[in-house]
């Protein structure tokens, strides 16, 4: 239980805060003998209150001890506190704002201190557990590269949405086009070359996997969101065909067993607004809860389109416009050690606005920000989907460390893909069911997974489109069922206290059935002038082998070795230019990691390091055969190609309310066999770089909060020189420069309220994502220009 000195025992309090401070600095084995301990994760449920009375609540729950001077404490609120976490993560979010430290002397005994602060900052990083690989553990247990941005930097920093977190990872970023994927370790998620691939890193919502269009538009937004992971490198032992590239993961918050709420409202320059609210709480004290969270925002693209006003469709193209309402329930119907079940529902709506532009072709500048002096409107796209995610999660404890959860999900997106001028037209409609079963088995020798995954995905897309120079309307449609099933299972066996070997294996399997028809009809007429059809079906099926060792060094420092197969299968598609059907291989490719995790200076200081090999073979590019014309896309195997590189991330708590992370990634690609025709040419890419990746990245930032309230933060980006897409669309080759980006903010932190005054890209960089620069024809996408504005978030 808390307790508190009386304001008179001074001294008492000084022998025991110097005592404790010399326990601080006991060896790391006492370290390595609490570690387990501090790490069990307990199930709290604190609502806000009174400081003294919270921390009683935490002893209570936690089974700690907490010391502290009862001046310390006086006058003070603390925040609500729900949900399973470990003690120390606990006790983070209930001194959250209050401007007091701890310190843990032993895995059960904790000294509070005048510290100003992000709670715990003082001391050492909090553990930060890992979903993604499906056996949940430590950060610094892991063997696979993660970048994980936690809800405390998502608020701190004014992380908005997916791509905006990407700003604090090395080898992660956004792609040069809405029409595109994110670049994780220089390959496009969707694969390498032009918009119209497949995934090759999946995004995963609440445990859903999206489809390729909701990933590019669909519930990225992180209001009221628990955690973001990226894992870089390949995960297709766990994760199956789609995961050559890495995986991306948002986990929102869960229900809590008492109430709390929050808003929040955002406005700035480019007509920049924002609204959301979440609230929480029970229906049926510790058996049933809800969840409710809706977000709204809008903003100028900062693009202008003088020859499009007018048109019925410019403002989905010139806007971006988003919102999400999500709703989660949780019952736990035997208390809170028996069966847990989550259910999950979201809506979202995104039209982003486009960043294209001309260039001196055009007779304007890239960063006069102009588009239409050389563009049809026909060909001026405005997409916005509609998306729908469900998921039910069941987790049953069987014993002797044994879990068994089923996760069943259901995502549909419908994607509108008119021109400005609405002279195309055309939808994109995707869906997907899946189930997986999973055992987990933890326990003092073993941490192990096996399951079972099924998946059964359609998409059906239709264009219509007429060009004025013809005298006839294009009319294509398509469909495509996917049926994915597979056997998967994964073990660390802990050997010697030192040792752990690694070892998974998948077996996966999928069925493709695919369908199109291409009709010409007289513009005068309405006769058809042309109507084909084709179609096929195809099947692959893979072994995909995990094999690896880890070594624990000593309690806070490990190296680790993993090799694993990883696979994206063929397909059928149409090449529309002919109007005929035809097969691309599957890819394979075998990953070679090696892993370095570490903590220093009494856990004040985290350095993470991975380095990797990745090759590929039989790798799928997407590639136009019309150079500028995406609707002539083939799909191509290139012979061979490898991606060579390292990430290190450093994270570092120098002194009381101060946060500072720093990392570096490096991601050298080549295609070392890869020929084609375009255009009735032979084009030759051996030994040059893959499209959009560049060889360096970096990323610093720092949080500082004083105990008064006030705080100030900022960070930046790194990205070094990429190669333009350009080069597969038939143009020279292009490098386009390096660009480093830098966000501030400051503000001031009531008890239950936050003021935030932020600018993003301070120094107005001019950037170009993608450029085509060939005489005669000139156009970019560009980066989005200075923003300014304030956030007032409001807990209740």
């Amino acid at each position: 239980m808390p307790t508190p000195f009386p304001p008179r025992s001074r001294l008492a309090s000084s022998i025991l805060l110097a005592c404790t401070a010399l326990l601080g600095h006991a060896p790391v084995t006492w370290a390595a003998e609490t570690a387990a301990e501090q790490s069990e994760q307990l199930s709290f449920d604190i609502p806000a209150q009174g400081l003294d009375d919270a921390l009683s609540a935490y002893g209570v729950a936690s089974g700690a001890q907490v010391l502290y001077d009862a001046a310390l404490t006086q006058g003070l609120s603390s925040r609500a506190v729900s949900g399973r976490m470990d003690r120390q993560q606990a006790l983070d979010q209930l001194l959250a704002g209050t401007g007091l430290g701890y310190r843990f002397t032993g895995a059960r005994t904790v000294t509070l201190q005048a510290s100003a602060g992000p709670v715990g900052q003082a001391m050492e990083f909090t553990p930060i557990l890992i979903s993604g690989e499906k056996i949940e553990r430590d950060l610094q247990q892991t063997t696979s590269s993660v970048a994980v941005v936690s809800a405390y930097q998502i608020e701190q920093a004014r992380i908005q949405n997916l791509p905006d977190a990407f700003r604090m990872m090395a080898n992660v970023r956004d792609a040069d086009w809405a029409d595109s994927g994110y670049i994780i370790r220089g390959i496009n998620s969707e694969g390498v070359g032009g918009p119209a691939g497949r995934p090759l890193a999946t995004v995963y919502v609440d445990g859903v996997a999206q489809t390729m269009q909701g990933a590019r538009r669909g519930a990225l937004g992180l209001w009221d969101v628990e955690q973001v992971e990226v894992l870089r490198g390949p995960q297709s032992t766990v994760s199956g065909r789609n995961a050559l590239a890495g995986a991306i993961r948002i986990e929102s918050k869960d229900p809590t067993y008492h109430w709390e709420g929050a808003a929040r409202g955002t406005a700035g320059s480019l007509d920049t607004r924002g609204y959301a609210a979440m609230i929480s709480g029970p229906l049926v004290e510790d058996r049933l809860a809800f969840r409710l969270a809706a977000e709204r925002s809008h903003a100028d693209g900062g693009i202008d389109y003088p020859f499009f006003d007018g048109m019925p469709r410019l403002d989905e193209r010139e806007d971006d416009d988003y919102w999400q309402v999500r709703g989660k329930l949780l019952f736990q119907p035997h208390g809170e050690d028996g069966v847990r079940v989550l259910l999950s529902h979201s809506r979202s709506y995104d039209s982003p606005a486009y960043a294209d532009v001309d260039g001196p072709s055009g007779g304007v500048g890239y960063f006069d920000r102009e588009w239409g002096h050389q563009s049809d409107a026909l060909f001026s796209e405005a997409r916005s989907t509609l998306n729908h995610n469900t998921a039910l999660e069941i987790t049953q404890p069987l014993g002797e460390g044994l879990t068994l959860t089923s996760l069943t999900t259901h995502v549909k997106t419908e994607t509108s893909r008119p021109s400005v001028d609405l002279g195309t037209t055309g939808d994109i409609d995707e869906r997907e069911i899946a189930q997986e079963l999973r055992l987990n088995w933890d326990d003092t020798r073993y941490s192990a997974v096996a399951g079972l995954y099924i998946n059964s995905g359609e998409e059906k897309t239709w264009r219509h489109q007429q060009r004025s120079w013809e005298s006839y309307q294009r009319r294509d449609r398509s469909s495509s069922d996917v049926d994915n099933y597979a056997l998967f299972g994964e073990m660390n066996w802990h050997l010697t206290e030192q040792w752990t070997l690694i070892g998974g294996l998948r077996y996966d399997y999928e069925k493709q059935d695919y369908h199109s028809v291409s009709q010409r009809v007289d513009r005068a007429t309405g006769a058809l002038v042309r109507n084909s059809g084709s179609g096929g079906d195809t099947h692959y099926d893979a072994w995909l082998p995990k094999l690896g060792v880890q070594y624990q060094i000593d309690p806070r420092q490990n190296v680790g070795f993993v090799v694993q197969r990883a696979y994206r299968g063929g397909g059928t598609a149409t090449n529309f230019l002919i109007n005929e059907v035809y097969d691309y291989d599957p890819e394979y490719a075998w990953n070679y990691e090696l892993s370095y995790r570490s903590l220093w200076a009494d856990g004040r200081v985290r350095l993470n390091a991975n380095l990797f090999r990745l090759d590929w073979e039989d790798q799928q590019v997407n590639v136009p055969q019309v150079p500028g014309d995406f609707t002539s896309d083939v799909v191509v195997n290139a012979g061979q190609s490898n991606v060579t590189g390292f990430e290190v991330e450093l994270g570092l708590q120098p002194t009381t309310g101060l946060d500072v992370f720093a990392s570096v990634g490096l991601a050298k690609t080549e295609f070392e066999e890869f020929s084609f025709v375009q255009n009735g040419m032979a084009l030759d890419l051996a030994g040059e770089p893959f499209p959009q990746a560049p060889e360096w990245t970096a990323a610093l930032g720092a949080d500082y909060q004083h105990g008064s309230g006030w705080f100030i933060g900022g960070d930046l980006k790194y990205t070094g020189t990429t190669t333009s897409r350009s080069q597969l669309e038939g143009a020279a080759k292009d490098r386009l420069p390096v660009y480093t980006l830098l966000n501030l903010r400051t503000g001031y932190a009531g008890d239950q309220w936050r003021v935030t005054l932020w600018a993003n890209n301070v120094t107005d960089e001019e950037y170009v994502l993608y450029r085509y620069d060939e005489p005669g024809y000139q156009l970019a996408t560009v980066g989005r220009e200075r923003v300014v504005g304030s956030t007032l978030d409001i807990d209740f």
